[in-house]
């Protein structure tokens, strides 16, 4: 008989049905039943290749049985077949399979595949069938966890090429969500957390399947369970194009993916923490931002002051920017959890505890202007207050004290106008939180006469800092302290000569117009200024 000749894409001639599936199996027999392990393999890899093209929707549940079966029953067989046999099975798990099937095709993959024997392509293969099968038939697994669970573990162990690795960093924070992890919750935790901190350089390229693409962000997600569909990934051949922070930042969301990684993962986090490695202790400050994200208040609240003395080296005097920035940015996530988690009575002290030691690392640079720690004392402070009203309340009502008093102490225009800037500064966090700071506005109202004193002072750079902070003022004075505003404001309209300091008094009181428009207008009037605004 001879062999029909197949278009350039066979799957098409088959859904055309200009040529049957049967029928290509029955031409290839004499492969797939050769003695010769490499004609099988080209039998298969030809079989698999046909399915591939097959619409999803296409075969039926007796055509599915039969390819399921005799797929799973071919990876017994020689070794060089396997990789086609994986080609095979992945090209049938996008198709609607029978019931049960992924569990027979999981527990073949799982008894007769050693994964990490095979070579990257085909590994990233069993990578694919293996989360396929998780996302599209979820709740048939979910009847053999624990089996499945023990499969995927010892399926990745050892996994050691930089795409490969991206892939599972990307899908696995999925599969430990979805599955419990029981008795496994270690052993899951220890095979994904040899990997950390990164410790990753760019190697030669390997050649391996087109297929052996990298994800750069999110999961592989299926559209109606029919077509598997890479969202926003990077699809890169080279290893060298896999960059250390891709994998880092993929595998803070594995170590952190369910709290009952906290016990594990917090311990680590603070040993690297610890560590002289400048690229560890970046890592363990983001993975701290996100352990924050992920784990319970509880769980951070058993270690949060040891976590505070390892972070306050890179705070102050924070000569390593990045370093302070990461801190800054974790500390931060520390204080908002507890800020917004619901405390039981000892575990409410944490917040004010945490901030107090935060204010004490802070105090000495924050008392004298003069000091070279005063800006990065109060840019610390500046960033946790912005991180919870609560903070921002409790931080607030101590430093603006210590600036107002230093304010009336200084003498000299640069250091008063320093201090004018950074009470801005701190009003405009309290701003950025709205109306839950109503307290604190009573405690603004206070300084409010340090801004006028400044605003008539000889030093135009006074002036202008003072007009500024008045500004953000606005909407929180009485009503005697926008009256004595409006009449400075007036003043500087038609009084004023430095151009930038008259700009700030504009400013200021078209601010106060959007409030007040009638009693900004009255006074207008009354000074004998027509507004332009």
């Amino acid at each position: 008989m001879t062999t029909p000749r197949l278009r350039r894409e066979p799957g098409l001639n088959i859904s055309e049905h200009s040529y049957k599936l049967v029928t290509l199996v029955e031409h290839l027999g004499d492969l797939l039943m050769n003695l010769n392990p490499e004609f099988r393999r080209k039998g298969i890899l030809t079989l698999a290749y046909v399915l591939d093209n097959l619409p999803v929707d296409f075969l039926g549940p007796d055509d599915l049985q039969y390819l399921v079966t005799f797929f799973c029953d071919r990876l017994k067989d020689h070794h060089t077949v396997i990789p086609a046999t994986l080609q095979g099975i992945r090209a049938i798990v996008k198709m609607d399979l029978p019931p049960n099937s992924s569990i027979f095709i999981s527990t073949s993959l799982f008894q007769h595949v050693q994964c990490q024997q095979q070579a990257v392509g085909d590994r990233f293969n069993v990578y694919t069938i293996l989360f396929t099968l998780m996302d599209k038939y979820m709740k048939e697994l979910l009847s053999v966890t624990p089996d499945f669970v023990f499969g995927v573990i010892s399926a990745i162990d050892g996994e050691r090429d930089p795409r490969n690795l991206m892939f599972l960093f990307t899908m696995l924070p999925f599969f430990i969500k979805t599955f419990p992890l029981g008795h496994l919750t270690e052993e899951m935790f220890e095979v994904i957390s040899c990997y950390y901190p990164v410790d990753f350089r760019s190697t030669t390229s390997i050649a391996v399947p087109s297929q052996c693409f990298v994800p750069a962000k999110r999961r592989i997600v299926y559209i109606q369970e029919t077509e598997l569909i890479a969202m926003s990934f990077l699809f890169k051949t080279d290893p060298s194009s896999v960059t250390r922070e891709d994998l880092a930042l993929e595998l803070e969301n594995c170590l952190t993916a369910i709290p009952d990684f906290s016990e594990l993962c917090l311990p680590l986090l603070m040993e690297k923490l610890d560590s002289s490695l400048r690229i560890a202790k970046l890592d363990s400050l983001r993975l701290l931002r996100a352990a924050c994200n992920n784990f319970t208040a509880s769980a951070l609240g058993q270690h949060y002051m040891e976590l505070f003395r390892l972070m306050q080296l890179e705070l102050l005097p924070g000569s390593d920017r990045e370093l302070k920035d990461a801190s800054l940015l974790a500390l931060s996530a520390l204080v908002r959890l507890f800020s917004t988690s619901a405390l039981d009575k000892h575990e409410a002290k944490w917040l004010p505890d945490l901030l107090a030691a935060v204010y004490r690392l802070a105090e000495s640079g924050l008392c004298d202007v003069e000091l070279i720690m005063f800006s990065p004392a109060t840019s610390v402070l500046l960033e946790v207050t912005r991180a919870s009203p609560a903070a921002c309340q409790i931080l607030v009502s101590k430093v603006i004290p210590v600036l107002v008093a230093q304010y009336n102490f200084k003498k000299g225009d640069r250091e008063r106008s320093i201090l004018l800037q950074t009470l801005g500064s701190f009003h405009t966090v309290c701003q950025e939180h709205g109306d839950s700071l109503s307290k604190i506005y009573i405690l603004w109202r206070d300084v409010f006469p340090v801004f006028l004193d400044a605003s008539n002072q000889p030093n135009e750079d006074l002036r202008r800092e003072s007009l500024k902070g008045l500004t953000g003022m606005a909407g929180t004075l009485t009503d005697e302290s926008r009256a004595q505003l409006l009449s400075r404001l007036c003043g500087c309209i038609t009084q004023e000569i430095v151009s930038s300091v008259r700009y700030e008094g504009v400013s200021c009181l078209k601010a106060l117009a959007q409030l007040y428009p009638d009693q900004v207008f009255k006074a207008l009037k009354d000074a004998d200024i027509t507004p332009h605004f």
